[in-house]
């Protein structure tokens, strides 16, 4: 009896012993199901976080990218979600305007750094004058009455000259800083809506004549013209280097040339970018992409020499100026009343900062974090936060729900 009883507790010791492996193994496989089954896809956790930001369940949003994502994945694919998200709570990025200045009595169409960002040039085509600032602390140094309404006005590199793009086809040349006129072509026969000075003196005007020119600035001589557009051409810009050249306009189309030695070519056929008229263009430092803006409200990207489109934003209001970062990774728009930051390597609108104005028609980088907006009635100053600072802010918010 005392053997048959010791062997009955050794089989039931030994079914305890054994069974504890395998009751630990269903536990932990419990558990990593439970584990695997809370953590979503990237695509699929994007899907239902815009799912609930569309219907108003921001709280869910935040939980679920903040709960099935690393950091590295919501930067490079949800950063416009956590944004949106979060912003539903309370206004993020408040204190990302760091300067407004108002510039009273005037309309400012244009407002243009020096290539020293210490000057900035403003013009205004309804009062007919230009103003230039000190930059940053914006201290009024020169006001110069103009003959005609001015649509853009620039410093050239010697900081010695400013010119100007008339109304009446004139490219006027003031002095710095006198404010006296000491020159002008007659570049165009209809009104010179944009220009740029290049790095090797040359003068690029572009026209509601439909064409853009090269002049020598000092003789007067017109170097080269050519009809690019079928109706007015809007915008010009130039990359970092100026050896590509892009161009908008109202028929809807954006063109690319290359730029070498005081002479324009044309890159393939034109790039229909929009069914109404194109306002902004701007082009990526390392030239691969050119970003257009237009009526429709959308930013559109585009491969910059094979013209394919890449991608595209709806701001949902006319798109009014462009500037690319100097690293190339992100966009900052101007709306008719808004400023919106861009991702240019996701091509999502990340945030749309708290300033409201009307019509910004210049947006430029100081550098990689700041920026220079102006509107009708003032110049501002935009920190740009870092994706580090994006995610701690929004973090800030999940942590408090």
């Amino acid at each position: 009896m005392r053997n048959l009883k010791s062997d009955t507790m050794n089989i039931h010791s030994h079914l305890r012993r054994s069974a504890l492996p395998i009751f630990a193994i269903i536990l932990c496989t419990m558990a990593c199901t439970i584990s695997c089954a809370k953590k979503l896809s990237i695509e699929h956790t994007k899907s239902i976080a815009e799912k609930y930001i569309n219907e108003d369940k921001c709280d869910e949003a935040l939980k679920l990218i903040f709960d099935n994502l690393t950091d590295e994945e919501i930067a490079q694919n949800a950063l416009f979600l956590l944004v949106k998200a979060a912003s539903d709570f309370e206004p993020v990025f408040q204190d990302a305007v760091v300067m407004d200045h108002t510039i009273y009595g005037d309309k400012v169409n244009s407002a243009r750094l020096s290539s020293d960002k210490k000057l900035l040039v403003t013009a205004d085509g309804t009062t007919l004058r230009i103003r230039v600032f000190s930059f940053p602390d914006m201290k009024e140094s020169l006001i110069i009455p103009t003959q005609a309404p001015v649509y853009s006005a620039i410093m050239d590199r010697s900081g010695n000259r400013i010119v100007a793009a008339g109304h009446d086809g004139n490219v006027y040349f003031y002095d710095y800083p006198s404010g006296n006129e000491i020159g002008k072509i007659h570049a165009h026969d209809y009104p010179v809506r944009d220009l740029w000075l290049t790095k090797d003196g040359k003068l690029i005007t572009v026209s509601n004549d439909h064409t853009i020119s090269v002049f020598d600035p000092e003789s007067g001589e017109r170097l080269q013209n050519m009809k690019i557009h079928s109706m007015n051409i809007k915008n010009v810009t130039l990359s970092p280097d100026e050896t590509l050249v892009a161009t908008a306009s109202n028929d809807g189309s954006v063109q690319t040339l290359e730029y070498h030695n005081g002479e324009l070519s044309l890159i393939g056929k034109y790039i229909n970018a929009a069914d109404n008229y194109v306002n902004a263009i701007a082009i990526s430092a390392d030239k691969q992409l050119v970003a257009s803006g237009s009526g429709d409200g959308n930013v559109k990207f585009w491969g910059a020499r094979d013209h394919k489109p890449v991608g595209s934003v709806s701001l949902e209001e006319p798109v009014s100026a462009l500037s690319f970062s100097p690293d190339g990774t992100r966009l900052i728009a101007g709306t008719a009343s808004h400023v919106y930051l861009i991702d240019a390597v996701t091509r999502q609108a990340v945030i749309q900062f708290p300033v409201i104005g009307n019509e910004y028609w210049s947006a430029e980088f100081i550098d990689n974090d700041r920026v220079m907006v102006s509107e009708n009635k003032s110049v501002k100053i935009i920190k740009i936060p870092t994706t580090d600072e994006i995610l701690e802010t929004c973090r800030e918010i999940y942590n408090d729900l």
